[in-house]
């Protein structure tokens, strides 16, 4: 039988309160639950009465969780802290009949001392009690009982940057049970607090400051608002438009980029040059100690930004890839349709920095030929990621598909973007604007902006067979443009006509150049295969 699907589940239970779903979320980790939970407490009882305190305050608390792939840690260290309250219950019941006073306070744990999980768990107690109460607080919420920093600083009604900083002092207090090796923390132990040991030296790294690379202005302005100190640099461009060659100089780079992005009507190129030039200058040299915090989605052209970033990455020296980390989602909690960081509030989004990642080798190498790949002009090359392992970035294969739904179709030479477009205008006439929001509605991860999207349907326009045309004494399309299809473009829809038969072709699509002097792919969307014609 197919093992469920943690994330799908997560969803289900969020956007329909699907009750259903969250049981059988909780029950692919039964096991480990009431493992964590006994090796603590040594007693059934006490390990089933915390595993079930653990999944009322997972139900209660599932908003805090950013990242739904990041479940079963959370889930674990929820667990860990019911069993520390209970733990501590206890030890509070036995010290009404016994004086313990005489028991040292401060954690004893040093590296070399090998303790099981219910020692070291003792140990934890005893240093929680020494924490002054401002920070045993912060540190009890988020660590134990899985709450956002955010949701941390409204239930201490402070700032949220204050919840950070008190957060980090906490840790720092308690640098003796987490020390930089395993040596000393039982297996147990080490896997809950994981996350929290890289969670601590990112913190350590952000108050060396930060630089924020953005995906465009409208997350950028969001975060501007939440987190004004730390530099930002938006890193914007439509790379599944136009060509991407991937040996050449920076300077040959941006050059062509700039005069493809111009020919498309969105700046002059000499302009749109020299605001790459400064992005990558930013993103080369972030200042002294910065870590760089890389903010993407799921999208096509989030992803494509993404493997190029991890392309350049993996051509600098080890030191540059040392503090990188990385933000990467698909949804956020109490948003049904997540379409992007713009999208979120001030409160919002500050509130992913406690759930960025750490680059690893993993991510740059997969980033790096995968990149390599897409500015290949053999397509069957990226094609054959699609039958590949790209777990690492969650989000790439579903991008990939998408890319190459946007080459001519075995049907009717129309790319998906294309096809929508027509299909829309079946029933009636209607604005680039109404065409822009019907359409990327019918998208399940929308990446075109509108300004692209007013590009292709200029393109149709101006066909010398046009499968839609604008209302009279229009020049150019813009949102008011009116369109309606034509004849031809209805032939188009039933399969009847060709539109590159009738038109011809002159596309990029990474490093694959369409024409028709050259090898013309086709994307048969049933086979989920490229074919040539």
């Amino acid at each position: 039988m197919t093992t469920p699907d943690p994330t799908s589940l997560i969803h289900r239970f969020r956007n329909h309160g699907d009750t259903e779903a969250f049981g059988t979320l909780l029950s692919l980790y039964d096991q480990p639950m009431y493992a964590t939970a006994f090796s603590i407490l040594r007693n059934d009882a006490d390990a089933n009465d915390a595993v079930q305190d653990a999944a009322i305050r997972a139900m209660q608390n599932l908003d805090a969780l950013a990242d739904p792939q990041r479940f079963g840690g959370w889930l674990m260290r929820i667990v860990f802290g019911c069993s520390i309250d209970r733990l501590r219950t206890r030890r509070d019941t036995l010290s009404l009949d016994h004086d313990n006073a005489s028991e040292p306070l401060a954690a004893t744990h040093r590296p070399g001392d090998h303790l099981d999980a219910r020692e070291w768990a003792e140990q934890l107690n005893r240093a929680l009690d020494q924490l002054p109460p401002r920070y045993r607080a912060p540190l009890l919420l988020f660590h134990l009982d899985g709450l956002s920093t955010q949701q941390v600083a409204q239930h201490l009604d402070i700032p949220a940057g204050t919840a950070r900083s008190l957060l980090s002092r906490a840790r720092g207090r308690l640098s003796d049970l987490f020390p930089d090796t395993t040596e000393g923390i039982p297996d147990m132990a080490h896997d809950i607090f994981r996350e929290q040991q890289a969670s601590n030296s990112l913190v350590a790294q952000a108050e060396l400051g930060c630089l924020h690379v953005m995906n465009g202005d409208a997350a950028a302005d969001q975060l501007r608002q939440a987190e004004p100190p730390d530099p930002i640099v938006v890193w914007s461009d439509i790379l599944h438009e136009g060509p991407t060659p991937v040996r050449v100089s920076p300077d040959a780079w941006r050059q062509t980029r700039a005069e493809h992005l111009a020919a498309m009507g969105f700046g002059d190129a000499v302009g749109i040059q020299k605001h790459m030039a400064a992005a990558d200058a930013a993103l080369a040299n972030p200042g002294d100690g910065r870590e760089r915090v890389f903010w993407f989605e799921h999208d096509l052209y989030d992803q494509l930004l993404l493997i190029r970033h991890l392309h350049w990455l993996a051509q600098h020296d080890p030191a540059t890839r040392s503090r990188v980390s990385l933000i990467c989602i698909g949804e956020f909690p109490g948003i049904p349709r997540f379409l992007g960081l713009g999208q979120l509030q001030p409160d919002q989004i500050i509130s992913l920095l406690d759930t960025r990642l750490p680059l690893t080798a993993d991510h740059i190498e997969l980033g790096q030929r995968v990149w390599e790949d897409f500015c290949s002009c053999d397509p069957q090359q990226l094609r054959s990621w699609l039958d590949r392992d790209t777990a690492h970035l969650p989000f790439l294969d579903a991008a990939l598909r998408r890319h190459f739904q946007q080459y001519p179709s075995t049907f009717n030479g129309l790319g998906l973007t294309e096809q929508l477009l027509l299909e829309e205008l079946q029933a009636e006439s209607l604005t680039a604007s109404e065409l822009f929001a019907k359409t990327q509605a019918r998208e399940a991860a929308p990446f075109l902006g509108d300004a692209v999207v007013y590009h292709y349907l200029q393109r149709l326009v101006d066909a010398p067979t046009p499968p839609m045309v604008m209302a009279a004494g229009d020049e150019r399309v813009t949102a008011d443009t009116r369109l309606e299809l034509t004849d031809f473009g209805r032939q188009l829809l039933s399969g009847e006509a060709d539109f590159i038969k009738a038109n011809g072709i002159d596309r990029w699509f990474g490093g694959v150049h369409l024409t028709m002097d050259q090898t013309e792919w086709r994307w048969d969307n049933a086979l989920c295969t490229l074919v040539r014609v």
